[in-house]
Formats: C-alpha cells, sequence, structure tokens
C-alpha cells in the first residue's frame, strides 16, 4: 500500500515534533516538513536523522509553497507553525505570518485538491480566560492579544476556504504539557519544586491537553471520513484543579504536599493583575490570570475520536514529570 504525503509546518517546535514521531511510528505517511533556512532551528538535528522530506523556506511565501505543491503529491496539509506568544512581534508579522500564512497555505490546498488540511488553532481565541466556564464550541470568540486576535483571524480564513470547497478543520489545543515543553506546564513545575508558586484559597480549575494525545487527535482527524464537524476542541477528558496539581508535582519529587503557607485570599491575584496590566505588561498579567481564573473547557468528542481514550492529566503528567527528572540528572 502506498504512503500518502504529509505536508506539515511547524514540525520543529513542540506540537510539530512530537506530531513527527507519532507519525513516523504508525508508518502510514510520508512527512514533507516546511523548515526555516537555517542550521540552528528547534530539533534540526534529530529532523535531519528521521524518514521526513525537509522543504527549507517560509510558508507565508507564496512563490515557495507553490513551489513544494509543485514539487511533492500532497494529499494532507497539517498547519501548526505560527508565530507564538502575546508578545512575541509587532502586529504586521502576526498578519503576516499567522493570517496571511494560513491564507497562503489554503490556497495551494485548494488548488492542488489536497484530502484535507486541519489547522493548528488555539483555545486563546476564546481569551486567555474564557468568558464563559467550560467553553464549548459553541462559545463566542473573544481574543484578548495580538496572538489569540491572528489566530481568530486565520479560523476566518479556514472557514472561507471550507465554503470555496475546501475540507478542512479547526483544531482548538488548549495549553501543552509533554516531553520538551518549556511553556506554563514547564514554568509551573519550576516553580513547584523550589516553592515559589503562589496559590489562591479559591480552587482553581485549569484545562490542559497532553501533547501525546493531541498528536493523536491530529491523525484521527486525517483518517476519520465520516465526522462532519469543523472545529474541536482538543483537551484532556475533565480538568484539574490547580492545587491538586501543585501537590501532584511536590508529590513526586518530595514526596509530600505543597505547602499550605503559600495560599493568600483570591483578592491579592486580582490587585497584581490589575497592576500589570496598568503598567502594561501583558506577560506577567496573562500569568497572574492563569493562576487565579478558572479556564477549562468541552473536549470535542465526534466520530472516531469519541473511541480513542482521552488523557487523565494526573496519570500523563506524572509521565511528563519523569521525563523532567530524567533531563535534570543529564545536566546534574
Amino acid at each position: 500500500m502506498q504512503k500518502e504525503n504529509i505536508l506539515l509546518t511547524g514540525a520543529t517546535g513542540f506540537i510539530g515534533w512530537h506530531l513527527v514521531r507519532y507519525v513516523l511510528k504508525e508508518d502510514r505517511y510520508n512527512i514533507i516538513a516546511i523548515v526555516r533556512k537555517s542550521d540552528n532551528y528547534k530539533n534540526s538535528e534529530k529532523m535531519k536523522g528521521l524518514k521526513v522530506q525537509l522543504a527549507e523556506g517560509n510558508f507565508y511565501e507564496e512563490a515557495f509553497v507553490q513551489n513544494v505543491f509543485k514539487s511533492y503529491p500532497i494529499d494532507y496539509v497539517i498547519h501548526c507553525a505560527a508565530l507564538r506568544g502575546s508578545g512575541a512581534g509587532y502586529c504586521e508579522e502576526y498578519q503576516r505570518v499567522n493570517v496571511r500564512g494560513t491564507e497562503v497555505l489554503l490556497e495551494a490546498a485548494l488548488s492542488y485538491k489536497v484530502k484535507k488540511f486541519i489547522f493548528c488553532s488555539s483555545v486563546g481565541v476564546f481569551g486567555t480566560i474564557p468568558k464563559e466556564v467550560p467553553a464549548s464550541v459553541q462559545t463566542s470568540l473573544s481574543p484578548d492579544n495580538m496572538y489569540h486576535r491572528s489566530k481568530a483571524e486565520a479560523e476566518k480564513k479556514v472557514k472561507e476556504f471550507i465554503d470555496k470547497g475546501l475540507n478542512a478543520v479547526i483544531v482548538r489545543p488548549t495549553i501543552t504539557y509533554g516531553d520538551g515543553d518549556d511553556g506554563f506546564p514547564s514554568i509551573l513545575t519550576a516553580l513547584v519544586r523550589e516553592r515559589k508558586l503562589v496559590l489562591s484559597s479559591r480552587d482553581i480549575k485549569i484545562h490542559l491537553v497532553g501533547v501525546k494525545n493531541l498528536a493523536k487527535i491530529f491523525i484521527t482527524l486525517i483518517q476519520d471520513k465520516e465526522d462532519n464537524n469543523r472545529v474541536f476542541i482538543a483537551a484532556d477528558e475533565q480538568p484539574i484543579v490547580l492545587r491538586e496539581l501543585a501537590d501532584l508535582i511536590y508529590k513526586y519529587f518530595y514526596d509530600r504536599c505543597y505547602p499550605k503557607l503559600l495560599t493568600v485570599p483570591y483578592f491579592w491575584f486580582y490587585f497584581l493583575g490589575g497592576f500589570f496590566k496598568f503598567i502594561g505588561n501583558d506577560k506577567w498579567n496573562v500569568r497572574v490570570q492563569l493562576l487565579s481564573k478558572d479556564w477549562f473547557y468541552v473536549p470535542t468528542k465526534a466520530g472516531q475520536l469519541s473511541k480513542n481514550e482521552f488523557s487523565e492529566t494526573k496519570k500523563e503528567f506524572l509521565k511528563y514529570l519523569e521525563t523532567v527528572k530524567k533531563q535534570n540528572k543529564i545536566y546534574e
């Protein structure tokens, strides 16, 4: 049976790298990965050692993308690459990379009649903190920074091309965790280990997604020929209380619960968040919100997705902590 070809953007990033490994393990698809023209991009050496065809260039440049589609018979597109974070660039850059870049890929996908286009968006289109919880695919969008707004605009482009006849879906992952993570879960783990995390007196519910489970969702959507849903929220089976997660981390390393003394009344976070918002520090304002307000979602279970076992956060996060511990031993 001849393998089909997946064009993947963002292959050297955290989600993309795990997706590459998952696809190669299944051994059902060839991967053509669009990567930047550089020898020092993340995971570059690892990529060169795998059976991945690298196409060096920028996915937001039309001539380059057209050349890729002419050079390879592309069956599917998984678009994970993006300018990330709330303060990673200027508005024009978000538009050029995240919005126009998505449109460039959509145009080529429609022109070359790909079987399915999967766009990796973000639950950030609901805002850092959703206006209602749990947020679902029916919840109205309320993006609150340049990154979130660019994802919401890119989603509009995807829907426009669906109307033109392209078979496309939108996946909105929540914050991911897993081997190689350097974002919120990594920072949270470090703060807990160093007893620097201050918790709210309220039970704060948060919602994460294991990166391996996310990779499985992408491939399930490629293989699903019957589901007519166009928007999916990717998250673990259930949210978790932040204090329970802190206890899980602290118990793993020190065999006891996280100190209850490191708890303050909720209003402390309210004023701290207001202060960071007032001085224009979006990064710390976001961090305060993530630690002091509920953010959880209704994971989409439809078609073949309902047959998969969604991750249970405590179980999967322990596996993640094992990788953190191994990395620490390497650098000791």
